[in-house]
């Protein structure tokens, strides 16, 4: 006689956890390839037509290259950021900071982006915000809403940052009427910072 054992075994979630992280490589690609193409076709031109530039030019362009390198090292410290989130280790480290001068940095970073596509992106509202968060979480979301605003809005179109210090309570039809987003949690405090990016893209 011969003993055998047969073991099932459902590999689905491994299946699942694969394709999640082969749609998540792909997307980093993609998102790393537009600073770095950018780089290099600045960088490209800067080496070739060097002594056709006036000085003015020439700065302008390293300034170019300078604010998509920090870009780029953006994109790399969200990729850590959520590996910290898988590992569990994110920081709940919060200070006193002005959202406003935030969210001017962030915006002042992506311009270059945003004008390469003939984008308007515009920042306005409140001249001081300050608030109590973590200043490089609120940065990535920031960093990630503007980005996405330049990247589905088309050539030409406008993408509009605005910062205010909201009262409350509000209204449902307020909230309709102004297309401030609604969020009972939050809705018994006197007074919340708000963020929102308005554009004229797909979304």
């Amino acid at each position: 006689h011969v003993g055998f054992v047969m073991i099932y075994l459902d590999i689905t979630p491994l299946k699942e956890a694969e394709r999640s992280n082969t749609k998540f490589v792909s997307y980093v690609s993609h998102e790393l390839r537009t600073p770095l193409s950018v780089i290099t076709l600045i960088g490209d031109n800067l080496n070739t037509l060097y002594d056709r530039l006036g000085d003015d030019k020439r700065r302008q362009m390293i300034r170019d290259i300078q604010k998509h390198t920090e870009a780029l090292n953006n994109l790399v410290d969200d990729i850590l950021e959520i590996s910290r989130i898988d590992s569990g280790r994110v920081s709940d480290e919060r200070s006193r900071l002005d959202l406003t001068q935030l969210t001017e940095e962030e915006v002042s970073k992506l311009l270059p982006i945003a004008q390469q596509k003939s984008q308007t992106l515009s920042l306005n509202g409140v001249p001081s915000l300050p608030v109590l968060g973590n200043s490089d979480q609120l940065r990535q979301i920031i960093r990630n809403l503007v980005n996405n605003a330049i990247k589905y809005t088309p050539d030409g179109g406008r993408i509009q940052c605005e910062c205010q210090l909201q009262a409350a309570p509000l209204t449902q039809a307020t909230l309709a009427n102004e297309y401030w987003p609604a969020n009972t949690s939050i809705s018994h405090a006197d007074k919340w910072a708000v963020v929102r990016i308005i554009d004229n893209g797909i979304g």
